[in-house]
């Protein structure tokens, strides 16, 4: 018996990285997962593994992203939890950045967990119950040089996040952000080039936190479970800071 026993839960960006360590832990206590990704393909052992629904889209395709979410409700039900955890970035200062970057950018950070929040959220009103995690980042806060795309998207996501808030407060429905700091993920490893490592950034002015941790995606999937749970109910509107101290808000 777990603690999410005979609740659906929802992931995009759910086979590598944070959705996937999110995957794992609520399959684990009894949550019945889909995920979402433009690559299922690169997670096909654990959607085998853990008997995972998968459905593979574009989160900023809205007919495509429409079409999966879809397809989840006919296999798993109505979802009682969704993380929004699909993310990218571009590097491009905004003097001659690339404007299909920023939109691209733009698209699959915000506009992606908008579509899909706007999908489940009537329901869970509804049902008078509802979790919506969506991860953000401490660029919302902490913006380096050539992060606007992505660091705007991740305050903006912030924004959304209270807005969902307010409209779920009354229904049962809560709606956080967890940011996290410089975590070991595939997207964080190529954004990294030779003879830099990780390692190194979290160690430095740009990067740096405190405790000098680089991350791992399961340290930031506990914060997400946690707020996923039902003893989070009075948890909402807020945005949660896993960084090992690199920003204090």
């Amino acid at each position: 018996m777990g603690d999410f026993d005979g609740q659906v839960a929802w992931i995009t960006g759910g086979v590598s990285g944070i959705g996937g360590a999110t995957a794992r832990s609520l399959a684990a206590q009894g949550a019945r997962v889909g995920v979402l990704d433009i690559d299922i393909g690169k997670g096909a052992s654990m959607i085998e593994e853990l008997g995972l629904a998968a459905e593979e889209c574009d989160v900023a395709d809205q007919a495509g992203l429409h079409r999966a979410l879809d397809a989840l409700h006919a296999r798993l039900g109505e979802p009682q939890i969704l993380v929004n955890a699909a993310g990218v970035s571009y590097a491009g200062k905004v003097a001659g950045h690339d404007i299909a970057g920023w939109r691209r950018v733009l698209d699959v950070n915000l506009t992606g967990p908008f579509l899909t929040t706007r999908y489940v959220l009537g329901g869970m009103i509804g049902r008078g119950y509802g979790r919506i995690v969506n991860i953000s980042s401490g660029n919302a806060l902490r913006p380096s040089t050539g992060s606007a795309a992505y660091g705007s998207s991740k305050a903006a996501l912030q924004t959304l996040t209270k807005a969902v808030a307010y409209e779920g407060a009354k229904h049962g429905v809560t709606c956080n952000a967890v940011s996290p700091g410089t975590v070991d993920t595939p997207m964080a490893r190529a954004f990294v080039k030779p003879p830099h490592t990780l390692e190194d950034l979290v160690k430095g002015k740009a990067f740096y936190n405190p405790m000098g941790a680089l991350l791992q995606p399961e340290d930031i999937a506990r914060m997400v479970v946690f707020l996923c749970h039902p003893d989070s109910r009075y948890i909402t509107g807020q945005t949660q800071y896993v960084n090992g101290g690199g920003v204090m808000p």
